[in-house]
This record gives C-alpha cells, structure tokens and sequence, in this order.
C-alpha cells in the first residue's frame, strides 16, 4: 500500500507537469525515443524503467509527438547514434534521443543525448545529460526509480530549454504571412537554401517579422518555405517550477510558522557552542568536506572571539590598561560570535547531510525545508538561511560578508581608551559617526539582499550534479557579407 500510494504521487507530478507544461501551438515537433544502453547486467536492469520515464513524461507534456523507435531500429539493426540520425531524418522525426547507463562499481554513469534531424540542425547534438550516480548506497526499488525519473525530467527540462522549433510560413492571397500555429511577438526570418549534400540543409537569417496569432501583422516580406524558430523556453521553466514543487513536497513534511520558535530556541545554543559542535557532527556524520570547509573558514573569527574574551574590557579595566579600537572591538565582537554569529555553521554541520539524504528521495527531518526557519536565520546568523537550504557556496560567501562588517562595523564605532591614573578614570577618545554609521548601512544592506535572497532561492534538493553540454546554431557573415551557418558549443560543469 505504501508502494501505491509513492507511485500515486509520481502520478500526480506528471498529470500536474502535463497540465501547465503542455504547449497547446500547433503543429507538434515529433520526437523519437531509440534507446537506453547498458554497460553491465546490473545496469541492464534499469535501462527499461528509463525509458519508460523517457516515454511518460514526454508524452504527459503534450509538447512533442512521440514515436518509440526502439523495436525499429533493432530489427533494421541500427543501433548506432550516426544510424539513429539517419533513420530519424529519413522517417521526418525532428529529433532523437539515445541514452547510456554505464557501471563502474560504485558509480553509475547516465548519459543522456537529444540529437536535431532538421533545420537549423542537420543531425548534429542539441543537448547531453551526463551525470555519475553513487550507486554504493542502496536506495531500494522505489526511491531508484524516482532518482530516474528526476534526472529523466531536469534532462526533458534540457531539451525544451535549448531546443529551436522550425515553424515555417505561408503565405496568403493578400500577401501576408501566416503560420500554422497561433504564434505571438517578435522572431528571425529564415530562408532555407538548397544543397548537393544529402541530408543537409543550408538556411541564412533573411530579416524579421511580427506575427499575431500567427498571422504577420509586421516586418520584411515573406516567400513561401521561409521559416521562424520557436522556443520552448517557458515550457521549461514552468517544468523546472513543478518539478521541484512535487520534490518538496515528497520529500519535506508541512511547515508552519511555529517552526520560527524552534529556531529561536536553537540560536544561541548553537552559536555558543559552535566551536565544539560543530566539529563533532561533521564527523558523526562523516561529512567530510564541512569538516574541511569549518576548519579553514572559522579560523580568524574563532580567533578573534577568543581574543576578545582572553582580553575583555573587565580586565583591561583590572589590569588599568589602554584599551585601543581593535580591543574594544573584539571585546564587542565576542558576544555576537558568542550569542549568534557562530550559529551558520552549526546549521550547516547539522542540516547539509540531511539536505543530500532528502535529494536522493528519503524522508527529510521535520526541521528542514521550512521557508519560516529559513526566513529567521537568514536574520539571525551571515549565511545560516543559505546553509539551512543547503547551499554552502552562498553561505559561506555572506557568513564572511556578514562577520567582516560586523567587525568593522563594531570597531567604527568602538573608542580607543585611555587610563588617566591621576583622576583614575578612562579618558575615551571620539569617533566618527559618519563613518560609524556608513559602515552600518553597508552591513544593513548586506543583510537585506541576504534576507531576499534566501526567500528566493529554492531548497537544493536536486540529486547529483550533472554535466552539460549544448549546441546552438548561429549564422556567421564574413566581409564580403556571405553567410555561413556554424554551430556554438557550451559545455556547464
């Protein structure tokens, strides 16, 4: 029952994905689904539920048409990707997509590629998903399938948000453009040139139109074949919204604002006890990495709070010692590191491993995943609202941010003091206020983008981190004004 009942909420995601994704402009682009790879009998295993997300989710979009080439192309023999272009363009399928899941022990490696038959591109690569899965912890039957299906959708997700659409025009009786979907804004014109290589075609940017509706309402006169090409770009990231909307959900309990009480009650515990805390969950939770990251990046505040309270204003005024703006400040600066400043990185010791647990489908602790928690301790402590969210590249950038201000700011407006032993008493120099309060904006101003910030930003939940690579065709114009069409390669790691 427990079974059904994950299996009903997959459903649900799609049947939501389908519903605000789906792209009602027609004609549909087709798409041909060929195969998985396997590079082992352990892989061989999940091969089959890959392609069934592959098949599921593009046809729950709506966007595309879809055809399984797969039994095709085994009965053709043609189970290489140069032969899978050409089935594809032979049979007038826009595009095709191949995969691989390789095994090497403890690491799986998923391979996914989209490959454009038609213009603009002529067989070449669209859009490659890579990603290695540690495959040393067993996940069970469902939770694997679900890792799947994530990785599936973010590389659907790919397609959609590098794909180009040709769309082409008519032309009527009044000599006006149209098309057969119900287009709306601003496109390129493209002009088709014909070619003596089989299988490719050459196109040149021929000026730029406006349609409504799919009717021409502007712009540089129109012959018949010419083309536009159309994105599917917010597609994807209405996709990429609910996608991540039904992790949440699946994976993190219900919050509510109460939950802020907890992070109250937690805030100065956490922060006094940090320099020993921290450490200690780091390895009981054999995050190794946080141990490394806690080591080097608390070093000089850890020093300057114990500075601080090794050479505080009571013993200064003890010892009947000058106390210079460094001294006071540190004395100052203590007891934020004490009360709240060191709270981030408990937050990180306790909360990024459970964060990596979440991503990969199991249940997350009741503490995280509240936007309320999240809120507060992007006000409580520098970067504690990223670490809660489980981003330790934003949450080291402002907990560095937010203790250097907090430093100099607390040290503009600290005075240098001087021991007066003929009245006995402390002679205090003055300070800037402009400055004081200068240095105080900057540090409030920090603080809010942080706060926005994290309101912004999404829990990073996503499993893995994959590579990307895209190609995008472009047009080129040499000085003598010939065009060339060329093909710009990006690559994200």
């Amino acid at each position: 029952m427990k079974i059904n009942a994950a299996c009903l909420a997959a459903l649900i995601m799609l049947l939501s994905i389908s519903l605000y994704a789906a792209d009602a402009r027609d004609p549909k682009p087709s798409i041909g689904i060929a195969w998985i790879e396997a590079g082992s009998a352990r892989a061989q295993v999940s091969c089959p539920v890959i392609e069934s997300h592959l098949n599921t989710i593009i046809t729950s979009l709506k966007i595309f048409d879809v055809s399984p080439l797969k039994d095709e192309l085994k009965k053709f023999g043609c189970m290489e990707e140069r032969c899978l272009v050409q089935f594809a363009q032979d049979a007038g399928i826009n595009l095709a997509v191949a995969g691989k899941l390789d095994d090497q022990g403890d690491t799986l490696i998923l391979v996914l590629s989209a490959y454009g038959t038609a213009l603009p591109y002529n067989g070449r690569l669209i859009y490659r998903y890579s990603l290695k899965i540690d495959a040393s912890e067993r996940l069970g039957t469902l939770n694997t399938s679900y890792l799947f299906e994530e990785h599936v959708s973010r590389f659907i997700i790919g397609i959609l948000k590098n794909y180009k659409h040709p769309l082409y025009l008519s032309v009527d009786d009044n000599g006006r453009a149209r098309s057969n979907s119900a287009l709306s804004g601003s496109y390129d014109l493209f002009e088709a040139i014909s070619t003596k290589d089989k299988g490719f075609k050459n196109f040149r940017k021929k000026g730029r139109v406006t349609l409504k509706n799919g009717l021409q309402v502007s712009g540089d006169a129109v012959t018949r074949g010419d083309f536009v090409l159309h994105s599917f770009e917010d597609s994807s990231r209405r996709m990429t919204e609910i996608s991540h909307m039904r992790k949440s959900e699946m994976v993190f309990q219900k919050s509510s604002p109460w939950q802020v009480l907890y992070g109250v009650l937690f805030t100065v515990p956490a922060s006094s006890l940090m320099p020993v805390a921290a450490p200690l969950i780091y390895y009981g939770k054999k995050d190794w990495q946080g141990i490394v990251l806690w080591s080097v990046n608390s070093v000089p505040y850890l020093y300057l709070e114990i500075s601080g309270f090794k050479n505080n204003l009571n013993y200064i005024r003890k010892r009947k010692s000058d106390a210079s703006r460094s001294d006071v400040a540190k004395s100052r600066y203590a007891y934020y590191m004490l009360f709240t400043g060191g709270l981030s990185l408990t937050v990180d010791a306790i909360g990024h491993r459970d964060i990596e647990d979440a991503s990969k489908f199991k249940k997350a602790p009741p503490y995280l995943g509240s936007p309320y928690i999240a809120t507060f301790f992007s006000i409580a402590g520098g970067g504690a609202g990223h670490f809660y969210k489980g981003d330790r590249l934003w949450g080291y950038a402002f907990f560095h941010l937010d203790n250097i201000m907090m430093y100099y700011t607390l040290k503009e407006f600290s005075s240098s003091r001087r021991y007066n032993f003929i009245t006995k008493s402390y002679v205090t120099a003055p300070y800037s206020r402009k400055r004081a309060y200068t240095f105080l904006g900057i540090a409030g101003a920090i603080r809010i983008f942080e706060f926005a910030h994290v309101l912004l930003m999404k829990d990073r939940i996503e499993s893995g981190d994959p590579e990307e690579t895209t190609f995008e065709p472009v047009i080129y114009s040499d000085r003598e004004s010939r065009v060339t069409t060329g093909i710009a390669w990006t690559y994200n790691f």
